[in-house]
C-alpha cells in the first residue's frame, strides 16, 4: 500500500511538472504573436475582433448609432 501511494505521488509530481512546462511553452508562443484586428461588418453592425483570444474590441450598431459597445 505504501509503495502504491509513493508511486502515485511521483506520477502526480511528474504530471504537474509536465503541465507547467507545457503552459510555459504556450505562454512563450503567445508572446511571439502580434495582435491584429479583424473587422466583420454587415448592414446591421460592425464588429471588431482581436486575433488573440477572439476578444471583441468594438461593436457598432448601424441602425442606432447612439449605442456603441
Amino acid at each position: 500500500m505504501k509503495k502504491e501511494n509513493s508511486l502515485n505521488k511521483k506520477k502526480i509530481e511528474l504530471f504537474k511538472k509536465e503541465l507547467i512546462k507545457n503552459n510555459l511553452m504556450k505562454t512563450q508562443e503567445l508572446k511571439k504573436m502580434k495582435e491584429k484586428e479583424v473587422i466583420i461588418e454587415n448592414n446591421v453592425l460592425k464588429l471588431s475582433l482581436s486575433t488573440i483570444g477572439g476578444n471583441i474590441n468594438n461593436l457598432f450598431l448601424k441602425k442606432n448609432p447612439k449605442i456603441s459597445i
